[in-house]
């Protein structure tokens, strides 16, 4: 049995911690800044209208400019568990920077893929090992060496290639089932709001329907007091106060949920 090499991150990638922020100024380069946001919640990044538009110097253009294949980490957080969250940089623009709290993983194409990298950097050994090694007390933060001193399992280039197929593979089928089943859900409570209107009425509007056009009586009292035996109804639909029926007989959506101590039992003679 072969066991791969664990081999620090320094080995494998360079590592730059950019400090461009998220500001404009008339005498800097206008560019696509990737945010710490863009990283948390987005686990790919390429140039896009949605951005968010800010200026660097020229130095920092060419120093934290995002490359196709590079990772982005997330560098700083509130909490130590969010240190390191990654994202695989899918393509590019010369003007696609990576801005402050964040920092860019290039892989070194001779020994690493990033994609592998990408899901290294995902990998639950990993996370713990940036978690511990942040520093801080009410904000947590990594310094360079740390990162440097990562310990990443270094297949060949061949089996880090299939690794990172499989695994894109695979969660992108896993991501489409939880997209249909939300759609599913979707769906079912269209289905089922639809259902209520045509039975119900639509409250929203004023109309409803009468106990009368549901064949139903109702069964009162004693209110503030315990039901005897005899005075439960089989089958029956529980309903509260007299001001949620209009007129004396009108079942509203506020009878049908709000009710609990009189009971609508269908076909059953009215009982006043």
């Amino acid at each position: 049995m072969s066991y791969w090499p664990v081999q620090p991150l320094k080995r494998l990638a360079s590592v730059a911690v950019s400090n461009v922020d998220k500001k404009s100024d008339d005498v800097g380069l206008p560019v696509q800044l990737c945010n710490y946001t863009d990283v948390y919640y987005g686990d790919r990044i390429a140039p896009s209208p949605s951005l968010m538009r800010a200026t660097a110097t020229a130095e920092q253009v060419r120093r934290f400019r995002l490359q196709a294949n590079d990772v982005v980490i997330t560098k700083d957080s509130e909490t130590a568990n969010d240190i390191g969250i990654p994202a695989f940089v899918d393509s590019t623009a010369p003007d696609l920077v990576c801005g402050y709290h964040l920092a860019i993983l290039r892989p070194r194409h001779s020994v690493a893929e990033g994609r592998f990298l990408y899901w290294a950097m995902s990998s639950t050994g990993v996370r713990r090992e940036l978690e511990v090694g942040a520093t801080g007390v009410t904000r947590y933060g990594l310094k360079t060496e740390v990162i440097e001193r990562l310990g990443i399992p270094t297949p060949p280039a061949e089996e880090q290639r299939a690794i990172a197929d499989y695994l894109d593979t695979e969660t992108a089928r896993i991501d489409a089932l939880i997209t249909k089943k939300r759609r599913m859900i979707e769906l079912l409570d269209e289905w089922h709001q639809a259902s209520l209107l045509e039975t119900l009425g639509d409250w929203r509007v004023g109309r409803s329907k009468t106990l009368r056009q549901y064949g139903g009586s109702v069964l009162t009292g004693p209110f503030g007091t315990v039901l005897a035996a005899s005075e439960y109804v089989e089958g029956g639909c529980a309903a509260d106060q007299s001001h949620s029926y209009q007129g004396g007989s009108t079942f509203s959506r506020e009878s049908h949920h709000g009710a609990r101590r009189s009971g609508i039992e269908a076909g059953a003679p009215p009982t006043r």
